[in-house]
Formats: structure tokens, sequence, C-alpha cells
């Protein structure tokens, strides 16, 4: 049954993209594009990086809260 849901909220997900960007060009939307400067592209890849960098100390302070601190170097808890 979850993966009923799952695949549900998926389908409801791409109906909802589609109303919201049927009234844009693709030509439109890839001469915004080449528009944007270099710097603020980069820009946002470093923001979007430190973005997720910042995150893990979220998931870190989490775990030390309770007790289960959160080694970097060792990633097995990854696995599981």
């Amino acid at each position: 049954m979850g993966s009923l849901a799952g695949i549900c909220l998926f389908i409801f997900a791409l109906v909802v993209i589609h109303n919201r960007l049927k009234e844009y060009r693709f030509s439109d939307i890839a001469a915004q594009i080449h528009q944007t400067t270099f710097a603020t592209l980069l820009l946002a890849v470093f923001l979007t990086i430190l973005d997720y960098f910042v995150l893990t100390f979220y998931d870190k302070l989490a775990l030390r809260y309770i007790n289960h601190p959160l080694n970097y170097t060792n990633c097995d808890y990854l696995m599981r």
C-alpha cells in the first residue's frame, strides 16, 4: 500500500509541475539561463554545497542530543 501511495504522490507532483510550467516556453527558459552570469551560477553552486554542509550539522546536533554522536570519518551508518 505504501508503494501505491508513493506512486500516486509522484504522479500528482508531475501533474502539478506540468500545470505550473505550461505557461512558459522552453525557449524563454533557455534565454533566461543564457543571460545568467557565470558568477551567479558559481554563487548558486557554492550556496547549495554550503546548504548541504549546514544540514549535516543539524543531523550531528540531533544525534548528539540523543547521545548517539556522529563521526564524519565513519559513514557506516549510511549503509544500514
